[in-house]
């Protein structure tokens, strides 16, 4: 009897000392989480240290930091590498400012405006992955290569007159009330799965590479009259679920339109096709308008 009772006892501290363990954890991952609430940018450093650190042409590598006060270069050509990964920044004035090196921000939120307007990247300029969390502009900027892969902008988002020289990637971003009036795109325009939430705006813009909207989707009214395509332009199971409107368009080399959804009236009006264009298996839930337009004939 006194041995089971000494079994029974044994069992029961090993369970209390098996549950005891087990809140502790539970305590420990609590307390994590608690801790990590808002805690992605742990350190605070002051925009103006950063801002020395450029004027004397250093590089300025921050992670995991909040950069406080206005990150503020207006009018200033820096030469100097800037790489702020996985950071929250008050906010971005690169107005009229060039970059010889390459500019980076990656993983990153901007709390307040971010003004890059007339802004010159001559080198790579990357924001993957950040979050503008207010208003964002970069009218009349001027870019080498530029990354906005999967950026978001729950804001107003301005590129119009802007300028990509080279590769221009926003593969999976996620726009509100877009627009890239007039800009141009030189080298490979790359949209695929990019989702505009609002107005897309791309009035007379001119892609004179590769354009790629494969999968993108548009919940607001998408609006392509007058814009140019020297080479192909794909639109392959993008989905518009306001007008889209490609009037007076021009598409000099061939168009993919395949499983491409327009929910409501796709506008061609005296749109030019100079090559082939595909629109295998294309739902049109509204109009299809196609009045004045020119397609392509393959035996003249």
């Amino acid at each position: 009897m006194d041995e089971m009772k000494k079994g029974k006892g044994s069992a029961f501290h090993a369970v209390a000392v098996f549950l005891s363990a087990l809140c502790l954890l539970a305590l420990s991952l609590t307390f994590s989480a608690f801790a990590g609430e808002g805690s992605d940018c742990r350190r605070e450093v002051a925009a103006e240290e950063i801002l020395t650190k450029i004027k004397m042409n250093d590089p300025a590598n921050y992670e995991n930091v909040s950069i406080v006060g206005s990150f503020d270069l207006t009018d200033m050509f820096i030469d100097s590498d800037i790489k702020i990964r996985n950071s929250c920044v008050d906010e971005l004035n690169f107005t009229s400012s060039s970059f010889s090196k390459p500019v980076e921000f990656a993983n990153c939120t901007i709390r307040g405006q971010a003004d890059l307007s007339r802004a010159k990247f001559l080198d790579a300029a990357s924001f993957e992955d950040s979050m503008f969390e207010r208003n964002a502009s970069f009218s009349e900027a001027e870019f080498g290569d530029a990354i906005f892969k999967n950026a978001r902008f729950p804001g107003t988002c301005d590129f119009d007159y802007a300028k990509f020289g080279g590769y221009a990637c926003f593969s999976g971003a996620n726009l509100t009330n877009s627009s890239f009036l007039e800009a141009e795109f030189k080298g490979p325009a790359e949209f695929s799965s990019s989702r505009f939430n609002g107005m897309a705006d791309f009035l007379k813009t001119h892609f004179f590479d590769l354009t790629n909207f494969k999968g993108a989707s548009f919940g607001g009214e998408a609006n392509f009259a007058s814009a140019k395509f020297d080479d192909v332009a794909a639109f392959t199971s993008a989905r518009f679920q306001d007008d889209a409107n490609f009037k007076l368009a021009r598409f000099a080399r061939a168009t993919h339109f395949g499983a491409t959804n327009f929910t409501k009236d796709a506008i061609f009006q005296l749109s030019a096709f100079d090559n082939l264009a595909y629109f295998i298996g294309a739902i049109f839930g509204g109009d299809l308008d196609l009045m004045g337009s020119r397609i392509f004939n393959k035996d003249r």
